[in-house]
């Protein structure tokens, strides 16, 4: 019985090391992100725009005109749960095409587009 009780308890003891020690942290979160948004119509023009800034707030710009948008690279604290990009234009032509790009770290992470005379493309 004795020796049970004491091979339980080396068990035990080993088991309780190796769970404590199993688990490791992770040390390789960026301290921040280089976002990009950028948007392109085909035919027509943007009319507006909203995106999450580098303090994680929203911005919104109602004075856009042209066929394409960039904000340049914006660098965006881990802090910042979520990004969101959007952006609303029109055409005369309801085949024109609207396109919304979170790019982060260089790498496209989100599209989504809009088709229509009335576009409206988000992403998160």
């Amino acid at each position: 019985m004795k020796k049970i009780a004491k091979f339980l308890s080396v068990s035990l003891a080993v088991l309780a090391v190796s769970v404590l020690f199993s688990c490791k942290k992770d040390d390789d979160k960026k301290a921040s992100y280089e976002v990009e948004y950028k948007v392109s119509v085909s035919g027509g023009g943007i009319s507006s725009i909203a995106y999450t800034n580098n303090q994680g707030d929203m911005t919104t710009i109602t004075s856009v005109s042209g066929t394409s948008w960039s904000s340049g690279k914006i660098t965006v604290p881990s802090s910042v749960q979520a990004v969101n990009f959007g952006a609303n234009g029109s055409s005369a032509n309801a085949g024109s095409v609207m396109t919304v790009q979170i790019i982060v770290d260089g790498e496209v992470k989100k599209e989504n587009t809009s088709t229509g005379a009335v576009m409206s493309a988000s992403s998160t």
